[in-house]
């Protein structure tokens, strides 16, 4: 497991704008390497890429390897080979493992978190010993790639430390996909409707958001639902989002939220049966109470103080319309009684992760206490 500050260093990294610039310029690393968890973001770069660099029906110059049994010794061997009535070969590689953190974390062993040498499996460490020569081969490919051959590798899970890595980063071909800031986002989105000759205010890109999320993978199958909604219309409205649209997980606990603080107890404790239907984490359901609270009650004190809480949605990470809409929550509730109802929400969670409270008792326990000793309407 990579230490904390690394894993949070790699976590935070997002290489969108240097790979949208090489794209433009075409100027693009012969080894290439793209991670991300937006599946939809990963997707849309790998297509572009081999879009760019290869014919994909031209299996004499085109070679795609798919999992785990990919094998390094191959592909360099493909590599190596000059290609076909054309000026460069590509060589495709989807989730091969090779960058994946190792079972003894990254390539070299680790002891116990008290100093002592960890027990290895003989199977595992004759595994890792096959594995570690293997890669070897490619690694020492890395170092003088062929002028006439582009490799790209997808991983789904890349360990920054592993020697792979480091040499794909180093000549400049290591891209983690992040996510689109919120311009880049937007433009996304309005985009995507223009293509199906749709066009939306500013309102209701804010209200599909709100109902929606940003998951990428959702939004674009809700676009394209809206779109054969539309029909001949040319305007997304607020009730058409409304009428097709499913509401995001986050979304369906802030109308729980909002029945909480009305007192409908059972109304509530409704919903979040309803969600847990869905396989959907209590863990997650309290996180989102308690962080609601816990803004409300910040957004509160703000107004209490005459200051101004426009600056609380970048420390939110929230859009301006979201802090406007805690501030109208908030306005006719007492400072203290939201600040008491964030704190019983905080001593609730940590009981939860020490253990004192079971996931299901701590969640439902929260939702009670929130819908009647701390009823805000």
């Amino acid at each position: 497991m990579p230490p904390k500050n690394e894993k949070k260093k790699q976590d935070s990294r997002n290489d969108i704008p240097r790979l949208d610039a090489a794209i433009k310029s075409g100027n693009l690393p012969r080894v290439i390497l793209l991670s991300g968890h937006t599946r939809f973001l990963l997707d849309h770069y790998k297509n572009k890429l081999v879009g760019m660099l290869a014919d994909t029906s031209d299996t004499m110059n085109y070679t795609r390897y798919d999992g785990e049994s990919a094998d390094p010794q191959v592909i360099v061997e493909m590599a190596g080979t000059l290609p076909f009535f054309r000026d460069n070969r590509l060589i495709f590689v989807e989730e091969s493992g090779f960058f994946k953190p190792s079972k003894k974390g990254g390539d070299k062993a680790k002891g116990n978190e008290d100093g002592s040498e960890g027990e290895t499996d003989p199977d595992d460490a004759g595994e890792e010993a096959r594995d570690s020569a293997s890669l070897e081969i490619l690694a020492d490919y890395l170092k003088n790639p062929c002028e006439t051959t582009n490799i790209i590798f997808v991983e789904g899970k890349v360990d920054a430390r592993k020697k792979l890595t480091k040499a794909i980063d180093a000549m400049g071909g290591y891209f983690v996909i992040g996510e689109y800031d919120d311009r880049k986002f937007q433009t996304w989105v309005v985009n995507t409707f223009k293509r199906y000759g749709k066009k939306l205010s500013m309102a209701t890109y804010d209200h599909l958001l709100d109902r929606c999320g940003r998951d990428m993978d959702v939004l674009s199958v809700e676009m394209r639902k809206l779109a054969d909604y539309l029909g001949d219309e040319e305007e997304v409205t607020p009730g058409a989002v409304d009428a097709v649209c499913i509401r995001s997980f986050e979304n369906r606990v802030f109308e729980m939220i909002d029945d909480m603080m009305a007192g409908r107890t059972q109304v509530a404790l409704n919903k979040y049966y309803d969600l847990l239907s869905l396989k959907e984490a209590q863990q997650k359901t309290r996180i989102i109470i308690l962080r609601q609270y816990v803004r409300m009650a910040l957004v509160k004190e703000a107004i209490v103080n005459g200051q101004d809480t426009s600056e609380l949605g970048a420390a939110f990470g929230v859009k301006p319309y979201a802090v406007q809409k805690l501030a109208e929550k908030a306005r006719n509730i007492p400072y203290r009684k939201l600040k008491d109802a964030a704190d019983a929400c905080v001593e609730l969670e940590s009981a939860c992760r020490n253990r004192s409270l079971s996931d299901k008792v701590g969640t439902e326990y929260m939702i009670l206490t929130l819908a009647t000793k701390y009823k805000m309407i």
